[in-house]
């Protein structure tokens, strides 16, 4: 099980490469500037520690940007270095930025998702304390050691280069290193060889995973055509998967999606009504640089008002509510609120509907939002409207 345990996941990694290239090809060099000068105040859902979040200084949250950029962009590709070591350390670097992405925003199930396909990362030694007893296993460890240092000593390196990091007294500066045709480049040719890493990878896993199925000298045989089939059946399962998987991969760059064949896009197409296969992005651009757009959904009995806003329960609206940790919960219509304040009304027809249905006191929208602070619990409005409001962080000083 130790062997053939990553044999039906080694292709999830790759789902890592797929959200990562996305970004890396369409924010360019938008991100290096300070996007997370402004993702605290502007993503979806914030959480209680947003704010704070928000005011870390500057050189912490651009050396903070650099180091998430490149844990996502860059370490996924040790992912297929067929080294325990190097794999475990993905894992906690992983971990760690999920784990304050988590506090930072609520982003529904997503860091629970990915969390779990990184666990395939880890082996049952790691889960169970078991050793392999072997007489060169300490050799083979430090061996695995040495080269995990220096595997990531090479990241570090090419990251003071390519962003020009210095030290300058207390602080640390970064700052771009490469043009925007530099970054499609990368783009393109990363995608190529990725597939490939991919390939290579699988491959050695599933030849490892077929030879201990068949080299398992405390196995009878009968126990070792049932290892040897089930080996096989999860070898062609991902096999399946990962060439499906190329098609989206190839997609994120006009130079590699031409290179697809006809029959993979349609194991593509058909695997795709099981959603097994997709494209993980969730924003493809910075947003809200000038500031937080929100809708206020506001009701009246009279067209001069008073207006009295219908408060949500998760969403920023009355700045004097604190806003709370809601996932993995995925409170839908406080989170398409925030797309619909990113674009309009007629390319959003369901906020017409909400409207309707708030003109007729519809019990199921009501139960959808704070229904405490309800000015319209008993008695629905006669009109209702959504003022776009553009809502900013206070300064630390009114912490």
């Amino acid at each position: 099980v130790n062997d053939r345990f990553p044999l039906t996941n080694k292709n999830i990694p790759i789902c890592a490469l797929f959200i990562e290239t996305d970004v890396l090809h369409r924010c360019q060099l938008r991100i290096v500037k300070k996007p997370l000068n402004y993702f605290f105040e502007t993503t979806v859902l914030p959480t209680p520690l947003s704010w704070y979040a928000h005011h870390i200084p500057t050189w912490i949250l651009r050396l903070t940007t650099v180091f998430a950029l490149v844990s996502e962009i860059v370490l996924p590709f040790l992912f297929f270095v067929p080294l325990r070591s190097v794999r475990i350390t993905g894992f906690v670097i992983q971990l760690f930025l999920q784990i304050a992405v988590y506090l930072t925003g609520n982003f529904n199930f997503l860091n629970l998702l990915i969390t779990t396909m990184l666990i395939t990362l880890l082996d049952d030694q790691f889960f169970f304390g078991k050793s392999r007893k072997h007489n060169d296993s300490t050799i083979l460890g430090i061996f695995s050691g040495l080269i995990n240092v220096l595997l990531h000593a090479a990241v570090i390196y090419g990251v003071v280069v390519f962003y020009n990091i210095k030290f300058t007294g207390t602080q640390i500066e970064a700052s771009v290193g490469f043009t925007k045709d530099q970054v499609n480049s990368i783009a393109r040719t990363g995608l190529l060889y990725s597939t490939y890493i991919g390939l290579f990878s699988l491959g050695f896993t599933v030849a490892r995973a077929i030879a201990n199925s068949l080299l398992d000298s405390n196995s009878r045989f009968i126990q070792k055509l049932l290892s040897f089939l089930y080996t096989i059946f999860f070898a062609v399962l991902a096999a399946t998967v990962f060439i499906a998987s190329t098609v989206p991969l190839a997609s994120l760059h006009t130079a590699t999606n031409t290179t697809i064949s006809p029959s993979i896009r349609t194991v593509y197409n058909r695997l795709s009504k099981l959603h097994i296969v997709n494209r993980y992005g969730l924003f493809d651009k910075i947003t809200g640089i000038n500031g937080r757009p929100e809708i206020i959904i506001e009701g009246s009995n009279n067209i001069e008002g008073p207006w009295l806003e219908y408060n949500f329960l998760y969403k920023p609206g009355n700045v004097n509510n604190s806003l709370p940790f809601v996932a993995p919960y995925s409170p839908r219509l406080d989170w398409q609120m925030w797309w619909s304040a990113q674009s309009t009304y007629s390319d959003e027809p369901w906020l017409l509907s909400l409207a309707h249905r708030l003109l007729s006191g519809n019990t199921e929208v009501l139960a959808l939002l704070d229904r405490n602070h309800c000015p319209f619990s008993e008695k629905p409005p006669k009109y209702v409207r959504g003022v776009l409001y553009t809502y900013k962080y206070t300064p630390w000083s009114q912490r």
